[in-house]
């Protein structure tokens, strides 16, 4: 669109487009620490699925058996077994994205990409987009009193009840 990124989006330099960063909760202190002791639980970081690894495929039934992936960018392509379960929480873009790897998906898209159907489901990767938001910053005439107050520390505490 032309419109140039911003440096700083988050500490004080907001001019331009950015991905805004929004969290209710952190997800590491949320979903991972309670449970990160676990001994069947192994986290690596830098690893990228390539599909999953499937078996039984016949009448439209599948069933995940593991994933494929590599770690630390190297080509080499490792397999890890699932004994009951494979759950796939790769985010809004990137779990459709595994699932049509794996042939899970509209049977048009996957043609084309070479992927063969294990299973058609049209919904996977249907409507899949960023929300769009548009922000516009300007300057005002110092006597104009705005939020931007707020982010200064001092005039914030001003306006905290004690």
């Amino acid at each position: 669109m032309g419109v140039p990124k911003a440096p700083a989006p988050c500490h004080g330099d907001p001019k331009g487009s950015y991905l805004a960063l929004n969290t209710v909760d952190s997800e590491p202190k949320v979903y991972f620490e309670p449970i990160s002791t676990r001994l069947n639980l192994s986290v690596l970081i830098t690893a990228y699925v390539h599909r999953l690894s499937t078996e039984g495929e016949f009448n439209g039934e599948i069933r995940a058996t593991g994933v494929e992936f590599s770690h630390g960018g190297k080509a080499e392509v490792h397999v890890v077994r699932a004994d009951r379960e494979v759950i796939i929480s790769a985010g809004t873009l990137k779990s459709p994205e595994i699932l049509e790897l794996s042939g899970i998906g509209r049977p048009d898209v996957l043609s084309k990409i070479g992927v063969p159907v294990k299973i058609a489901l049209p919904g996977v990767g249907d409507n899949v987009q960023e929300h769009q938001y548009l922000s516009l910053s300007f300057e005002l005439k110092d006597a104009m009193k705005t939020y931007d107050d707020l982010f200064n520390p001092i005039e914030a505490a001003r306006h905290v009840e004690p």
